[in-house]
């Protein structure tokens, strides 16, 4: 009886172990549950981004992509244009050198234009040759050219005192000979009166020349009875009407008024003075819009590559978010994974608790109805032994 009573109490003593065992780990499993629940929250937010961050990675990456292909189609367009600024850069250079020095102009005529050995005293009277200050269509300028012939190499002075001692100086020096125009003996103009264009010319040669105010007085002089024809044979039609008339073909043969025809040979557009102007005046505006051009272009490829940049910048950046998101994802499940473990830990800890305060209840029945038993068997002995002794 003794032994069972010493048992039940022992078996009280673990049951109070127990209870306050599992009040303990009731409240510990259900903080891991919480918390494991709550890391699978967490995780499942995260996993919903990922489609977001992939996306602005790959929108990121094409647009920086389409922005390098712009940047090297804009390269390509500079480089282009550079190389066409500098192509046109060079012929008009050569051409203004050509003009400058007289090329193709006579002898004494050169010598005038580079200053007769004295430039600094000559060249500052000197205001070119009078091709130099006119404008023709390039469709009249053989025309035009050979109406004009020698008068177009004639340099335009400064004044009759400067002429005089640049002829003075070209006869004393044997330089050869020159037309000089002083701008003192340029005639005013009287203005011309507007005439019907015969039927079948082209054009009157004073209609299709631009040329300064102060030099339109000599045009009119040169030019006021001159008619441009597509051919000879027009221009020997017009003849019979129009007989006071010098008509000049857009291929530089001339009938004058007096009957002389003249032609085989009118130097070509090679060498055209008027043909070499409009093709100065020509590239000096394609040059000015080239190099607006190239300097658009050039601005266009500093704004792209500043663009690139930060496109590039974006790339990187939305790259690294993507990673860090990964490997914060990665974190997640290692927790949850970890937290799961502690659940199912302090869950398996609350069963055993529970099979082992089953285990005790049984076991005190279990004594109790043995020590009960016992207790019955001593009293029926003591009333034998009672019994007996009387």
């Amino acid at each position: 009886i003794e032994s069972a009573l010493s048992q039940m109490e022992g078996n009280r003593e673990r049951m109070k172990q127990l209870e306050e065992e599992a009040e303990r780990l009731s409240g510990e499993n259900a903080k891991a549950i919480a918390e494991r629940d709550e890391i699978s929250k967490q995780l499942e937010e995260h996993q919903k981004r990922v489609p977001d961050l992939e996306a602005a990675r790959e929108r990121s990456e094409r647009e920086f992509q389409a922005c390098r292909g712009s940047l090297d189609a804009a390269r390509k367009t500079a480089s282009e244009l550079h190389r066409e600024l500098s192509s046109k850069g060079s012929r008009l250079e050569v051409l203004r050198q050509l003009i400058a020095s007289g090329e193709g102009l006579q002898k004494g005529t050169q010598a005038v234009l580079n200053g007769l050995n004295e430039p600094d005293l000559i060249k500052p009277g000197v205001n070119g040759v009078l091709g130099s200050h006119l404008k023709v269509p390039d469709e009249h300028a053989i025309a035009v050219e050979a109406a004009l012939g020698h008068h177009l190499q004639a340099v335009i002075v400064r004044d009759d005192v400067l002429a005089n001692e640049i002829i003075d100086r070209l006869t004393e020096g044997k330089k050869g000979e020159a037309a000089l125009l002083p701008k003192s003996f340029l005639p005013a103009s009287a203005g011309s009166q507007v005439e019907a264009l015969p039927e079948g010319a082209s054009a009157w040669a004073l209609d299709v020349v631009s040329v300064d105010g102060t030099l339109m007085g000599l045009m009119e002089h040169l030019l006021s009875k001159v008619l441009i024809v597509p051919n000879r044979e027009t221009a020997g039609s017009l003849r019979k009407s129009y007989p006071d008339l010098t008509f000049v073909t857009t291929a530089g043969e001339i009938l004058s008024a007096e009957g002389l025809l003249r032609g085989g040979n009118s130097g070509g557009q090679k060498d055209s003075i008027l043909v070499r102007q409009n093709e100065i005046l020509s590239l000096e505006v394609e040059t000015q819009e080239l190099e607006a051009s190239e300097k658009e272009a050039k601005t266009k490829i500093d704004d792209l590559e500043a663009r690139v940049k930060e496109l590039r910048e974006e790339v990187e950046a939305s790259k690294d978010n993507l990673q860090r998101h990964k490997v914060e994802e990665s974190t997640l499940n290692g927790q949850l994974s970890l937290a799961k473990r502690e659940a199912e830990s302090f869950a398996n800890k609350v069963g055993n608790n529970q099979w082992e305060r089953e285990e005790l209840t049984g076991r005190e029945k279990t004594a109790a109805d043995s020590r009960s038993a016992m207790e019955n068997e001593l009293a029926r002995a003591r009333e034998r032994l009672t019994a007996a002794e009387d």
